[in-house]
């Protein structure tokens, strides 16, 4: 019997087809839920390019590519969305590691005024 091959880091798994891939400096193993066919493999290394190329331009959604994952869970939060306050609270902390400390306090001064939001 002749040995499959297989494209770069596209594999079988239990006779159904797997893509690995790295997002965020973590490797991902993603299963496809079809059937290890030649015709599946090809498009299972166009996925796997395709989503390569997503990461490395920063365009990668990995709810929309895989929406019924479970490793979605460890790039997203369950927190629900930000609020206003605490999204301002989040660029000013970054912002004020940019400033010397008097412009940092003058600025929160400034400001503390809108803060009420």
């Amino acid at each position: 019997m002749k040995d499959k091959k297989y494209p770069t880091d596209v594999e079988s798994h239990g006779g159904f087809l797997r893509i690995n891939f790295s997002y965020q400096g973590v490797r991902m193993r993603e299963s496809l839920s079809v059937p290890d066919t030649l015709k599946n493999r090809n498009k299972a290394s166009q996925l796997r390019e395709s989503v390569a190329y997503a990461t490395k331009t920063g365009n990668f959604d990995y709810a929309k590519t895989f929406p019924e994952s479970k490793n979605i869970r460890k790039f997203t939060s369950d927190n629900g969305p930000i609020s206003l306050r605490d999204a301002f609270d989040k660029w000013l902390t970054i912002k004020e590691a940019e400033l010397p400390r008097q412009p940092s306090a003058s600025i929160k001064g400034w400001l503390r005024p809108f803060y009420l939001f």
